[in-house]
């Protein structure tokens, strides 16, 4: 979910090998999980598979094979099961992700909806915390900056 176009286009030519002799290949990720756009990291690149995403004004003529072979042997399978997390902690996301998901554009809104949406949770896995403090804005960023940090980091330190 956090690779750029660059990283995807060198990962191609090894996904269409592997394919090629038919051994078996995985793209693991989460759309809702992608936070590094500054580093290049493209959401659609995950969201519209199998179909590769190219960028505006860039067209890779090498693509549409691969693209081709990725197609025909593509199955998508969704994860459901949060392993790792506790109860409060999924129950947010799921309330936060719900309530995101009706105010983005078209594009994204296949994240936010049906199975992709909701994950399920080991019941006896609880005792998670989530602490929502809205901060407020004003001119003097520079002092509030650092009040934001230290109110951010305290429960951490």
């Amino acid at each position: 979910q956090d690779t750029s176009v660059i990283q995807w286009m060198n990962l191609l030519p090894l996904y269409e090998n592997a394919l090629s002799k038919n051994n078996f290949c995985m793209i693991v990720g989460d759309g809702k999980q992608a936070i590094y756009r500054f580093r290049g990291g493209e959401v659609e690149q995950f969201l519209h598979l199998p179909d590769i995403y190219t960028p505006k004004n860039q067209n890779f003529d090498f693509v549409k094979e691969r693209e081709r072979i990725l197609k025909q042997h593509y199955e998508s399978k969704n994860l459901n099961q949060n392993f790792r997390s506790r109860r409060e902690i999924i129950e947010f996301n799921n309330t936060l992700f719900e309530h995101l998901g009706k105010s983005l554009n078209d594009n994204y809104k296949a994240l936010y909806e049906g199975e992709a949406l909701k994950q399920a949770f080991n019941p006896n896995k609880t005792g998670g915390l989530v602490s929502v403090k809205q901060l407020p804005i004003n001119k003097e960023s520079s002092e509030k900056t650092r009040d934001v940090i230290k109110k951010a980091l305290k429960p951490l330190l």
